[in-house]
């Protein structure tokens, strides 16, 4: 007989231990400080990071491109309109270009990640998962995308790798003869 009640209390004492309202609590509060800890990490933390490295790199051309100009500069302090067009680095621009579409797409996500409030809806879970997951690949696939519009030596590698056209065949090959 006391086998029998100690397999009762014990069965009942997993059983408050799994159903209570504590254990539960203490769960969805665990979900909700990781998610937020990892929502600010790589949201907030990235997008801080990434708009310091883009203020720093834009002083950082601009004071170069000061010290180029000087260099480029003929007697007189008079530039060519072509020595005026080498200042802007193709380099920079690309570099900037990505860092802003970053900024963007993380920006976007994590501000709409954090104004909705936590609910099991059909709206939750899109502005939670879906756009965030869009915006994401969207990220990720856009340095392609962008190193092939606004760099052309990638541009001109590219396209030489994409031929699907015949090379033409050297008819007068030293080996046939």
């Amino acid at each position: 007989m006391d086998e029998n009640v100690d397999a009762d209390s014990d069965a009942c004492a997993k059983k408050f231990f799994f159903s209570s309202t504590f254990f539960f609590q203490l769960i969805q509060d665990m979900y909700v400080f990781l998610r937020d800890f990892y929502d600010y990490t790589v949201g907030f933390v990235c997008v801080i990071s990434v708009t310091v490295g883009c203020i720093l790199i834009g002083i950082r051309v601009s004071i170069a491109a000061r010290a180029r100009a000087k260099m480029m500069s003929k007697p007189g302090g008079q530039k060519s309109g072509k020595e005026q067009s080498q200042v802007a680095s193709r380099t920079t621009i690309t570099m900037l270009t990505v860092c802003i579409l970053f900024l963007f797409t993380q920006g976007l996500s994590f501000v709409m990640e954090q104004s909705v409030p936590v609910s099991p809806t059909w709206n939750y879970y899109i502005v939670h998962v879906q756009v965030p997951y869009t915006l994401y690949a969207i990220n990720s696939s856009s340095n392609f995308i962008i190193y092939v519009i606004l760099n052309k030596n990638f541009r001109d590698t590219y396209i030489n790798l994409m031929k699907c056209r015949k090379e033409p065949r050297n008819t007068n090959n030293a080996l046939r003869e």
